[in-house]
């Protein structure tokens, strides 16, 4: 036989070796991508797995730890949860425990411009009739800002159980989802309702009352700060709807997935300096940051003998810089899907 047949013979010889495990490599990767579908639940969509490194995420594939902090419940369960993600679960935790403190920030500070008003002139001035509903609005203020503690207790709780939702492999037994596999409601257990309307039940029935206190005095009106919105505590219905539709769906709040939006001075800042490029104008606003501009006036001779006669970069350096490509991001099952169990 002439060379070429017989290389030939070897490569199909090879083919016919290799094509069993290449089967077998293509059952494991549609096992993995089926598994990885359990850390990608829609509601944490920003923290999927990537193979960026400069972002935490959740893990691609179920696995046990022992050393997590935040969801201490996890360890020693495969989870999707790793201790790369436990600083965006504690941001968003923060982020929900400010909120929740910005409650009663406002209540009390509402509160100490009404003791100045008492304190002042007007007050003394002013009839008995007004300045009674005025110390009945003061004494409002004090007396929901006490119940609001175990109601924000109740809170803080019920937010660190829906971050660590994220590390449940199987949240889809508690999600209602459409055809395109979005998650349109979370299954909250009436019993976590309850939890949370014992202790906020009394604080949101304070506050509305408190409402009309202020609405009654025309001293109590004067502030120009406002009150905050509490109208979701006022009964258990209103207060599981917003458990239901506010907080469960948004677990991580306030979070930006990395590089979907920039600040709106670095979006602008390349433009503009494309344009003077092109001979525009631009010139730059004393805010709007720029780069240093490096001339031989600040550098000594030993320095520019240094410097690249081309400030273009090596094709290897932009290689190195590229992002690394993703890996293929399994699709939802195309229909829609009920819970089997509530949170």
């Amino acid at each position: 036989l002439k060379p070429q047949a017989m290389f030939r013979l070897d490569l199909i010889g090879w083919l016919l070796v290799l094509a069993p495990w290449c089967e077998q490599t293509a059952s494991f990767v549609r096992a993995d991508e089926q598994t990885s579908f359990q850390c990608m639940n829609p509601l944490f969509r920003g923290h999927w797995f990537t193979q960026r490194t400069d972002s935490a995420h959740l893990g691609r594939v179920p696995i046990a730890y022992d050393n997590l902090v935040r969801c201490k419940m996890w360890n020693k369960h495969e989870s999707c949860c790793n201790p790369s993600v436990e600083v965006s679960q504690q941001r968003a935790f923060d982020s929900r425990r400010a909120d929740f403190e910005r409650y009663t920030d406002l209540l009390r500070a509402y509160l100490e411009d009404l003791d100045k008003i008492k304190g002042s002139a007007t007050y003394r001035h002013t009839d008995e009739v007004q300045q009674a509903l005025l110390d009945r609005a003061i004494d409002g203020f004090r007396y929901t800002i006490d119940l609001a503690v175990p109601c924000k207790q109740a809170l803080v709780l019920f937010t660190a159980g829906m971050v660590c939702f994220g590390c449940d492999p199987h949240w889809d037994d508690y999600v209602w989802r459409n055809t395109e596999g979005a998650v349109v409601a979370v299954n909250i257990a009436g019993e976590a309702c309850i939890y949370v309307d014992q202790r906020c039940g009394d604080f949101g029935r304070a506050a509305a009352e408190l409402e009309e206190q202020v609405m009654d005095s025309g001293l109590a009106k004067l502030p120009s700060m406002p009150l905050p919105a509490l109208s979701m505590f006022r009964h258990r219905e209103s207060t599981c709807k917003w458990l239901r539709e506010d907080l469960a769906m948004q677990p991580l709040p306030g979070f930006v997935q990395p590089g979907a939006i920039a600040p709106s001075n670095m979006k602008e800042v390349p433009s503009r300096r494309l344009q003077a490029e092109a001979g525009g104008d631009w010139t730059p606003d004393a805010d709007t940051p720029d780069v240093v501009q490096v001339t031989s006036s600040v550098l000594p001779d030993w320095a520019l003998q240094l410097m690249p006669t081309s400030t273009s970069l090596p094709q290897g350096v932009i290689d190195a810089m590229a992002n690394p490509t993703p890996s293929p991001v399994p699709l939802p099952p195309p229909y829609s899907t009920s819970p089997r169990h509530a949170l």
